[in-house]
């Protein structure tokens, strides 16, 4: 190594010091038994290093259009490809100790009408069998999301991420919204949602890596295997999982100190002298040994 390289190094590990923040990884559990939920558009919050995530479920069941026919479920037919045109609403948020799933509004007992399993404890998880359930979550600061971790799975273990970007056709329509509201999933990227990618075959508690290209926002949205936001060729059958955690970083903007809301303080100009006055001797001896 040569002594250039030896001293660059040492500059940059001084300017690492005085410029960054450790960040630790933060987990958020939703493990609370609470049981199935009767109340629509229900919410769960937890925080965790200092950082809150609240979680909202959500389906396409057509914000209240009926389109079949019958008396036992809400809005409409049973067809799982009519239901792609189906824009989004609430649902309720189920809360177990193995993690949450979720119950759309088309629940039916009805054969011809609705979604007829929803009613059964397997789709009390989040599914993708006739409708597409999704939770939001919700920060109160930009993370960079790093895992999805299950504790509950059915038949497959397949789910679909999207991220709040507010990027896309939507910035010069100024139509960018994470309200997800009166759309389809198909609509989402025209509204500032970015798809972050599928992955397949969750095992339970153990943590799946997702957004390998860092993506910071504050709004996520994870949902069982959902071929109307990104095409997919994943065909294994339908997918059930309870959602029990997320892992990700909080996202920290390059930082110098002693700028408004970065801390610390600008190093003097006496300590700027004296850190130069180290580095020239450290070029000084290594010189003498050169020699």
């Amino acid at each position: 190594m040569t002594n250039k390289t030896k001293i660059g190094g040492w500059v940059g590990a001084m300017l690492l010091i005085i410029g960054t923040q450790a960040q630790a990884e933060i987990t958020w559990r939703f493990d609370d038994n609470a049981g199935e939920s009767f109340a629509l558009g229900n919410t769960v919050s937890k925080t965790s290093g200092g950082v809150s995530a609240t979680a909202q479920a959500w389906a396409n069941t057509n914000n209240g259009v009926t389109t079949g026919s019958g008396s036992s479920g809400p809005h409409g037919s049973s067809s799982s490809s009519t239901a792609a045109s189906y824009t989004l609403e609430t649902a309720y948020l189920n809360t177990y100790s193995w993690g949450m799933g979720v119950k759309n509004q088309d629940a039916s007992t009805d054969l011809s009408y609705g979604d007829k399993s929803e009613t059964g404890s397997t789709e009390h998880s989040m599914d993708n069998n006739q409708r597409y359930d999704s939770v939001l979550f919700s920060f109160n600061s930009a993370i960079d999301l790093n895992s999805v971790t299950i504790g509950w799975k059915g038949t497959d273990s397949d789910i679909s991420v999207l991220a709040y970007t507010g990027t896309g056709s939507c910035v010069g329509a100024g139509t960018c919204s994470a309200d997800m509201s009166g759309k389809t999933y198909a609509q989402l990227a025209n509204y500032g949602w970015s798809f972050i990618g599928h992955y397949t075959n969750l095992s339970i508690n153990t943590a799946k890596d997702v957004n390998v290209d860092n993506v910071t926002s504050s709004y996520w949205l994870i949902g069982a295997l959902n071929p109307l936001v990104s095409a997919t060729n994943i065909t294994k059958g339908n997918d059930y999982v309870k959602l029990l955690a997320l892992s990700g970083d909080k996202y920290m903007p390059p930082c110098t100190p002693g700028t408004p809301g970065c801390g610390g303080k600008v190093p003097e100009p006496g300590t700027l002298l004296l850190m130069g006055a180290g580095l020239f001797g450290l070029t000084r001896m290594s010189r003498r040994k050169a020699a």
